[in-house]
């Protein structure tokens, strides 16, 4: 019975991350997407439901058909710091344009420099959208780490948006 549980958290998984694959999400639909999330006080958690209504909204219905089985299957709530990093990768823009919309969601103290522990709080995230997308281009975050970690040295704490980028 284990297994059977397990293989369907898999192909809820799975069906996420085929469903943000066919959805057409561009860098600028996302940065309306993150707006809508700041306004409603930037909850760390949502429903699916409220995320559908309060944040994609019926504007984004017809390019963004996301599966929410991954979470409505365990009664989970969407962690919306992974959701927004899923979609930043996979958002249809250049990589500076999704680097600076993964810049933007993860500092949040000083806007001019990501502090150390907001960068490590976004690799930790990163890491664990993509774990859990299975299908996720890894190459593409192995080129950000190792591109923003050549910055970040014990001298120097903060990173700048153009170091970033």
């Amino acid at each position: 019975m284990g297994n059977t549980v397990e293989s369907e958290v898999k192909t809820n998984a799975y069906m996420f991350s085929q469903s943000v694959e066919h959805s057409f999400v561009t860098c600028s639909m996302l940065e309306e997407i993150v707006v809508r999330w700041s306004e409603i006080g930037k909850p760390l958690f949502l429903i699916p439901k409220d995320f559908k209504e309060r944040i994609l909204t019926t504007s984004f219905d017809q390019e963004v058909k996301l599966n929410y089985l991954k979470w409505l299957t365990q009664g989970l709530e969407i962690d919306m710091f992974e959701m927004l990093s899923v979609l930043s990768l996979y958002a249809r823009g250049s990589l500076e344009e999704r680097l600076v919309l993964l810049y933007k969601l993860y500092c949040y103290e000083d806007t001019e420099c990501m502090q150390a522990d907001e960068f490590k709080f976004m690799l930790d995230k990163l890491s664990t959208s993509i774990g859990s997308t299975l299908s996720i281009k890894k190459t593409l975050l192995l080129e950000i780490v190792k591109s923003a970690e050549a910055k970040l040295t014990p001298q120097h704490d903060k990173i700048t948006q153009s170091d970033f980028i």
